[in-house]
């Protein structure tokens, strides 16, 4: 008999040579070569991601996807701010307001440039100021428009508040009711730029070297409130009517630089030394800011410090070059030119922030065509132990996989403003939310009037796909935020040194500090300082 050992084990040779001819051996074969099963995981069709939904990904920090358009040769680039996803714009305030440097603007204009073609910004006028709000986010666009006949393209950029996320409607509605607000329009150009000089000579020769210490104080006490990330100045010189600068960005700041064309907190550093030099001339509760940029060029991208030299062409009017360490050129803008603003000109549109506030509303929806899938009915009566255990035994039964389950309650939820919850069955919401982040998919909670249209109309509210749905006379509606109206705000009361402070957890590092600073800086006389240890506390003594 003979044998062949495969990999250290001793096959029967001929019984596999039995198997192939059809002889019984006891070993299944493919009965044609190259019958297989594969084992590896196939990856999912991927829908999420820019590439997925018909846009071209950019990766860049500020613009995340391009689309082209199909009736010419322009483009829309998307992106999304925040503080959240942008923490250094915080540290850039002017007159209390937290807005986007003019300089962002600018990378946003040149970056749409090269989607197309045209990275050479012509012009572009900054016509209103767009304000990073506290909490949620912006969405911006920027267009740019076909070429006319001298090669000039268009390019705006808008903004608008991004929608909140309510249940069952995570994207953005194109009919959203925020409107479109323009920041910036200019124009861009293609073409190879113009050979640049650099600053190879460094330290300037013949200019004298400026006292930097305490310039940001001083631009702070202004208004103009520039937090690490801006804090690029080192070094700075003057001739005549000619600055110099040295500019880098922090560390938390530098290793990203290289997605940028020109980090726009090192740009809006590098005219620094002038914006402090024309402080004498701004009168109190006013700045300077850019708002327009003519000839604009980048000749490199990716720097991370600059040489700079800041020449006056006119009273308002600067043209800057930009270097890196070496002196190679990086950018270059002919003209920069700047407008006094005031507080009240930044402040948001009714002086509170609009998206501070949403509430919860129950619009009516369509109701869904017939739904074939499989869901029972489990009808929540009020005691949410009872319910919590139908819950868990309904999903420990196996035979129930694929099935949904449809919880009904009554009147746990007030969709109208006259209506009033039952405080008996509202909790079950409490519960059935959690239970839904779970079981994605598989919960179904419905809010009933308990009216004879209603219960009729429990298979259209299921076949809606809705998670969350309320029945009032036979009429669908789904939850949903919305923005709220923002009250005025009253005027805060004088402080009053003679009235009483209550500090609770008084006695810990950080109330014992508040109740110093007020003791010390406010003149506070009559404090009271409430913890769970009291005197008891290590060091409550002393404090007292």
């Amino acid at each position: 008999m003979a044998r062949i050992h495969v990999q250290g084990h001793r096959v029967d040779w001929t019984a596999l040579l039995g198997t192939a001819t059809g002889r019984s051996s006891g070993i299944d074969l493919p009965t044609y070569p190259f019958q297989r099963r594969r084992y590896w995981l196939e990856p999912a069709t991927r829908t999420g991601d820019a590439g997925g939904l018909g846009l071209a990904p950019i990766g860049h920090p500020l613009l995340r996807a391009a689309v082209g358009l199909p009736d010419g040769e322009g483009a829309v680039l998307t992106g999304s701010l925040s503080l959240a996803t942008h923490p250094w714009l915080a540290d850039h305030a002017v007159q209390g307001t937290v807005i986007l440097p003019g300089t962002a603007l600018l990378e946003l204009a040149i970056r749409a440039g090269d989607e197309v073609g045209a990275s050479a910004l012509d012009e572009l006028v900054v016509e209103a100021p767009l304000l990073v709000p506290d909490r949620g986010a912006v969405h911006v666009r920027v267009s740019v428009g076909d070429p006319d006949e001298a090669g000039l393209r268009s390019v705006t950029v808008h903004s608008r508040p991004a929608p909140p996320a309510g249940p069952g409607d995570p994207v953005e509605r194109l009919t959203d009711s925020a409107e479109w607000t323009r920041h910036a329009a200019g124009t861009l150009l293609s073409g190879p730029a113009a050979p640049a000089e650099g600053l190879h000579a460094w330290p300037p020769p013949g200019a004298t070297a400026l006292d930097t210490e305490g310039i940001y104080q001083d631009l702070a006490a202004a208004g103009l409130d520039y937090g690490p990330g801006f804090q690029g100045l080192r070094a700075a010189w003057r001739d005549g009517d000619t600055f110099y600068a040295e500019v880098a960005l922090p560390d938390a700041l530098a290793g990203e630089a290289e997605r940028y064309g020109l980090h726009p907190a090192l740009l809006d550093a590098a005219v620094h030394i002038t914006v402090h030099h024309r402080l004498v001339d701004s009168p109190p509760g006013v700045s300077r800011l850019p708002f327009a940029y003519t000839g604009v060029r980048l000749h490199a991208t990716g720097a991370s410090a600059l040489r700079v030299r800041l020449r006056y062409t006119e009273p308002e009017v600067l043209a800057i070059e930009l270097a890196d360490g070496t002196g190679a050129p990086v950018a270059s803008v002919e003209a920069l030119r700047a407008r006094l603003v005031s507080a009240e000109q930044l402040a948001p549109t009714g002086g509170a922030d609009r998206d501070a506030l949403f509430r919860l509303d129950w619009p009516e929806v369509t109701a869904g065509a017939s739904d074939e899938s499989a869901w029972e009915v489990l009808r929540a009566e009020g005691d949410l132990a009872v319910t919590l255990a139908a819950v868990q035994g309904w999903f420990a039964d196996e035979s129930r996989e694929g099935v949904r389950l449809v919880v009904l309650t009554r009147q746990a939820v007030a969709v109208d403003e006259g209506e009033t919850p039952d405080l008996a069955t509202a909790p079950d919401w409490g519960l059935l939310r959690s239970a839904q982040s779970e079981f994605p998919g598989r919960i179904v909670l419905v809010d009933t009037d308990g009216a004879a249209a209603s219960e009729a109309a429990l298979a259209a509210a299921v076949a809606t796909g809705e998670p969350q749905l309320a029945l009032r006379d036979g009429r669908l509606h789904a939850p949903r935020l919305v923005r709220a109206a923002v009250p005025e705000v009253e005027s805060a009361r004088p402080w009053d040194e003679d009235g009483t402070v209550l500090i609770t957890g008084g006695t810990g590092t950080l109330g014992a500090i508040l109740a110093r600073h007020l003791v010390a800086e406010r003149g506070v006389r009559h404090l009271v300082l409430l913890s769970r240890r009291g005197e008891r506390a290590p060091g409550a003594a002393e404090l007292r």
